[in-house]
């Protein structure tokens, strides 16, 4: 149960707190995935873990109530999906009209960006020939 337990924590080492882990992942970023209100960066991590940073601007989101939404939403998906993501570090960009969709809508958006995200990882590893 621990094991299980240790695998679904999202504690501090398991985000991207610094800017110039941020700018790493923006100078090397070795896939990119969009949708209509997210845009995902990720690049292979240094740590043995997935990682997360979140931008979350309020440019895009001007209550700070609809920023932290998005945010627990964001860790929540994250925290459910990060052993797929094996030892990347993903930068996960929110854009706007977020404010108007449901959090449902909001977590299923990330969880299928983040399938498109493994997919095209796992296409870029094992080209066709």
């Amino acid at each position: 149960m621990s094991e299980l337990k240790t695998c679904l924590e999202f504690g501090p080492e398991r985000r991207l707190l610094k800017a110039v882990e941020f700018q790493r992942v923006f100078d090397s970023c070795i896939q990119k995935v969009g949708s209509e209100h997210f845009l995902l960066l990720a690049t292979p991590s240094n740590c043995k873990m997935a990682r997360l940073g979140l931008i979350v601007p309020k440019k895009k989101l001007k209550r700070a109530v609809d920023r932290n939404r998005i945010k627990r939403i964001s860790r929540e998906v994250f925290r459910h999906t990060q052993w797929q993501l094996l030892t990347l570090d993903v930068i996960l960009m929110a854009r706007s009209g977020l404010q108007n969709l449901e959090s449902k809508d909001v977590a299923l958006e990330i969880q299928q960006n983040i399938k498109r995200l493994l997919k095209r990882l796992n296409a870029s590893k094992n080209p066709q020939s």
